[in-house]
């Protein structure tokens, strides 16, 4: 999965699964691009939690095979 344009102040992108468990976490991002690698993860929903200084976001993303 590939994120643009994420804003400067981006601490944390966070994945979750369906039952609420962390499978991925990754901190101090320095750069407004960049590649999510989810291909380890089994097909299913989850949750993307970006969280920068002043706000927090989730997404949701389904993924098959």
């Amino acid at each position: 999965m590939t994120i643009q344009n994420a804003p400067p102040d981006l601490q944390e992108i966070t994945v979750i699964n369906i039952l609420g468990e962390t499978v991925m976490k990754l901190k101090n991002l320095h750069s407004p691009n960049f590649t999510l690698d989810l291909s380890k993860l089994i097909r299913g929903t989850y949750y993307i939690r970006f969280i920068s200084a002043n706000l927090s976001t989730t997404r949701m993303v389904v993924l098959q095979n």
